[in-house]
């Protein structure tokens, strides 16, 4: 299984450190044509996720990403664990993201950061549906399990908060 660490965890070896990695001018742009999309994309190396080892990578315009390939998307968050069609989720920001109005939306972002083992997927300044001006930026890194020493061998994975406008009404 997983567990969770916070960088404020001191007493933990295994806390992070907050490190943001701006991806914005290195990344690839998911064109975002919907507030509710999901793309699939090949990951640069096999990540174990719960044992299993997964190729393909979701990442929904609604805070989240899913192992595997598909196309599910889902706004309505919901406490977590939850039986909905999508499996094997990552909640970094679960919400109902990317404005109504398509002036006001952020942008979608993933790079593969090859000398460090890492692929990041980043949300850059993304508005709410119900609330445009509350601009929310965070990432989720995963690294190649190769690389990262984890008792069961799972993937490690990172989440990163830069700007959080509305923390409330989401699933973190």
């Amino acid at each position: 299984g997983y567990y969770a660490y916070d960088s404020k965890d001191v007493l933990y070896e295994q806390a992070p450190v907050y490190d943001w990695i701006e991806i914005n001018t290195l990344g690839t742009e998911i064109e975002v044509t919907t507030s509710d999309q999901t793309e699939t994309v090949q990951l640069p190396f096999i990540f174990t996720y719960y044992g299993l080892d997964y190729e393909f990578v979701r990442i929904s315009t609604d805070g989240f990403i899913a192992f595997g390939a598909g196309t599910q998307t889902d706004y309505s968050n919901s406490p977590l664990p939850n039986d909905d069609a999508i499996n094997c989720m990552v909640a970094a920001f679960w919400d109902d993201l990317f404005a109504s109005n398509a002036s006001q939306n952020g942008q979608l972002f993933y790079y593969y950061d090859e000398p460090n083992n890492q692929f990041i997927i980043e949300w850059l300044a993304v508005g709410h549906w119900s609330g445009a001006e509350l601009k929310e930026t965070f990432q989720i890194v995963l690294t190649d399990p190769d690389y990262c020493d984890t008792p069961t061998g799972d993937g490690d994975i990172l989440i990163q908060y830069h700007t959080v406008a509305n923390a409330g009404g989401n699933s973190i």
